[in-house]
């Protein structure tokens, strides 16, 4: 599982000794609100998702990575497996008090290089809630494409896909 560096972060997989901060994470009312749909998550949804990304990592290399600055985890970007025949969906959240600095995009960035680069993926998905405007901002920064809506438990949430290049016959 590797470690991916850019100008100034350094992402790590997440690893069980993350559960009580990323549960600390996500359940701040500013990232659940669109993230797990306004539901605060238990300490044992936070140990699940990490467990599913260790999971992801071993079958398909890719998961969910945290970065951090002094006082404790600053955000997460990475990969949902989204099952069979699907592309893995793009997934980042970034502490508040850090919004408009920059990091979500700069996280994502450097998980979709590893993906195109490292792992040769042809697609990744991503969604973002209608009224998260800031997300969408990032999704598009990154290149992402709209290719649909769809409402989900009465929450109307904007499809984006990522396809890289095919590389050229040698």
């Amino acid at each position: 599982m590797p470690a991916l560096v850019t100008g100034r972060l350094r992402l790590r997989p997440c690893s069980l000794d993350d559960v009580d901060p990323l549960h600390a994470l996500c359940t701040r009312p500013e990232i659940r609100r669109f993230l797990f749909d306004d539901r605060p998550i238990t300490r044992c949804e936070a140990q699940a998702l990490i467990e599913g990304s260790t999971a992801s990592f071993q079958r398909h290399g890719y998961g969910l990575w945290l970065y951090s600055d002094a006082a404790s985890i600053a955000g997460f970007a990475g990969f949902l497996d989204a099952g069979e025949s699907k592309p893995p969906r793009l997934v980042f959240a970034t502490r508040p008090d850090l919004w408009g600095q920059g990091y979500a995009t700069e996280a994502a960035a450097a998980v979709l290089r590893y993906a195109h680069a490292s792992l040769r993926l042809e697609r990744v998905a991503a969604d973002a809630d209608e009224p998260n405007a800031a997300s969408i901002a990032v999704l598009e920064k990154l290149g992402m494409q709209r290719n649909g809506r769809e409402v989900t438990e009465g929450r109307p949430l904007l499809l984006f896909e990522l396809r890289y290049p095919r590389p050229e016959p040698v």
